[in-house]
């Protein structure tokens, strides 16, 4: 308990109540009997409580570091190595030195079976179909967009771009030396032995043979077969 003394303001006297401000609050007190205004007299009341006060300690700042995202390898698989640069395994003019060479290379890679070939060897490569997958591709090599273009002064565009576009994918997947001037080239004047070429890098580099005029598999699955 605290004790307060207080001074009886004008008007008032013993009997009454007068409101007094305390630490613990505005508080109503009884004037003694025989008190008068002018008189003091001193009273008790009950201290409020202390609080804990918090004290914030100043932390020093650390600067936010953005954090690098890192690739995320599946399990089970391991990150493929790059590749060298390096050379194509046969030139443009070794048509006759394809891997699996006769009237079936022939038929395949230079005949009409060529638009229905060329993405099936893509495919079982795993070499990336950019000029329209299998759909596309057979359009472009079939030649029917040539011919329509031919009607605008237009024709063999449409194979031109395409076997660019076909060729430039073996070289990136195997990351062959060849410029796209060498390539561009290759494509124009030399097409077919061009075609040639690709399917025997592929060919060579995946381990393939032909299956058939259009269809080519994996020499070790044969041989784990037999």
């Amino acid at each position: 308990m605290q004790q307060m003394e207080v001074t009886i303001p004008a008007g008032m006297k013993g009997g009454m109540q007068m409101q007094v401000d305390t630490p613990a609050g505005i508080m109503n007190v009884a004037i003694p009997e025989g008190k008068a205004e002018g008189d003091s007299f001193a009273f008790q009341y009950q201290a409020p409580a202390q609080l804990a006060v918090a004290v914030a300690m100043p932390v020093a700042p650390v600067a936010a570091v953005a954090a690098v995202p890192q690739a995320v390898q599946p399990q089970g698989l391991a990150a493929a190595p790059a590749r060298e640069p390096a050379t194509w395994k046969k030139g443009i003019c070794s048509c006759c030195d394809h891997k699996d060479c006769g009237i079936v290379c022939c038929c395949a890679t230079a005949g009409p079976f060529l638009m229905c070939a060329y993405p099936t060897i893509e495919g079982v490569a795993g070499v990336r179909q950019e000029a329209g997958g299998w759909i596309g591709e057979c359009c472009i090599i079939s030649g029917c967009p040539d011919v329509a273009l031919s009607f605008c002064g237009l024709y063999g565009l449409a194979m031109l771009i395409g076997h660019f576009i076909m060729r430039r994918s073996v070289i990136n997947k195997y990351n062959l030396i060849e410029g796209s001037c060498e390539t561009y080239c290759c494509v124009f004047w030399c097409g077919p032995c061009a075609w040639c070429q690709q399917t025997n890098e592929m060919f060579e580099q995946e381990n393939l043979v032909f299956d058939g005029c259009c269809n080519a598999r994996r020499e070790e699955t044969s041989n784990i077969a037999k």
